[in-house]
């Protein structure tokens, strides 16, 4: 019965930590922000102003993800709360509809909408970036994601100098991390940092030598897409408490100055590696910061707390997009103002309920019955062998 009772012991302590060990990797921080926007669009031409022409009535929002839960809170009009709804783009990014009866917008008039949201983040985020040693090949690439491989809009892979770059860099290489990661030493060491309103395309990038955070995470999508890697791009914010940035476009007789507070836009790519699944690759805002490096991948911004993801592009063409709506506002002599907050609310923790954790504590549980129940048989042993006096 002693030989029972330690095994019994034993096992039960055993599971008792490693059910501890998985409680301890369940627990999760829920951080909660406030993000507020606020945008006036002033007519300061002698005609009317065709809202329609720049889809005023739609406002982009941060998605909801498995990660990240986002609720409207309020929509303003003028002052005044307006009826919403939420719809889709094209790439299946949440947008703000709501109701402007207004078609134009009069000479020297304003119109100025803002809206609130929640946001709550989940930490740490479900990334993949601790298994990227477990990269799969290219040919293990599944049909079904094939769509992130075409060109069009964005994505310039019919491009001859794009191509001939992402045939030389690929080489005889067939495992997807090492091709990625020979794309994003090449651009680390060639491009050099600089911002640009509208954004470079990709031939854009690689001709002038130069892009910013979407510009060089584009240039690697196209590179991706060439050889026949899924690829994406993410736009989202990252937190700077305590900062305010102001953006002109242009620099000189700005139609459009956004000033944003303790935040900061940013963008990635998104890329599939078989075996692994959909990592981030951070071009320029990664720590440590070693170019060249796979920490580009595992210590991406998205990765970490504080970095809100607001959508995905892939079928869209937001440079395009964005040449027309300042050349809409050049036209008609109208300047758009736009202000964001950012706000950390506070964070509580909460666990995880996983297949693992459940059945470690019913083997825990069983365990724990089993060795009350050898104590007791031991007992009621011990005092029926006890010799009476």
């Amino acid at each position: 019965m002693r030989i029972i009772l330690i095994i019994v012991a034993t096992a039960f302590i055993v599971s008792l930590g490693l059910t501890a060990t998985v409680l301890a990797l369940s627990m999760r921080t829920i951080n909660v922000y406030t993000f507020r926007s606020s945008m006036t669009l002033v007519n300061r031409g002698s005609q009317p102003f065709p809202l329609d022409k720049v889809a005023f009535d739609r406002l982009a929002i941060f998605c909801n993800t498995s990660w990240q839960t986002v609720k409207v809170e309020w929509v303003k009009l003028n002052g005044s709360l307006v009826r919403f709804w939420i719809e889709r783009d094209a790439d299946g990014n949440p947008v703000i509809v709501y109701e402007l009866n207004e078609k134009d917008l009069a000479p020297g008039a304003r119109v100025m909408v803002e809206y609130q949201v929640s946001i709550e983040e989940v930490y740490p985020k479900p990334y993949p970036v601790e298994l990227i040693h477990r990269s799969g090949e290219i040919n293990e690439v599944p049909p079904h994601l094939h769509n992130y491989t075409k060109g069009g809009g964005l994505w310039q892979v019919h491009d001859r100098n794009l191509r001939r770059l992402a045939e030389e860099l690929k080489e005889d290489r067939s495992r997807v991390i090492d091709i990625v990661m020979s794309f994003v030493t090449w651009i680390d060491a060639n491009i050099r940092y600089g911002t640009h309103i509208p954004p470079y395309y990709p031939s854009e990038v690689l001709k002038h030598r130069e892009g910013d955070c979407d510009e060089q995470a584009m240039l690697l999508i196209t590179l991706c897409r060439i050889v026949g890697i899924p690829a994406y791009l993410e736009l989202g914010a990252v937190m700077l408490l305590g900062k305010v940035m102001v953006t002109k476009v242009p620099p000189r007789n700005p139609c459009i100055i956004i000033r944003d507070h303790n935040l900061g836009w940013h963008a990635w790519a998104l890329v599939y590696v078989p075996e692994v699944g959909w990592v981030p690759v951070d071009m320029t805002f990664y720590r440590p910061f070693v170019p060249g490096s796979v920490y580009h991948i595992t210590g991406a911004a998205i990765v970490s707390k504080g970095t809100l993801l607001l959508g995905k592009v892939s079928e869209t063409d937001y440079i395009a997009e964005c040449k027309e709506f300042i050349d809409v506002l050049r036209e008609h002599n109208a300047t758009l103002y736009e202000e964001n907050w950012l706000d950390f609310e506070g964070s509580h923790r909460t666990v995880r309920v996983t297949s693992s954790l459940i059945l470690g504590l019913v083997v825990t549980a069983s365990l724990g019955v089993m060795l009350s129940l050898v104590i007791l048989l031991g007992r009621r042993e011990s005092s029926v062998s006890r010799p009476h006096t």
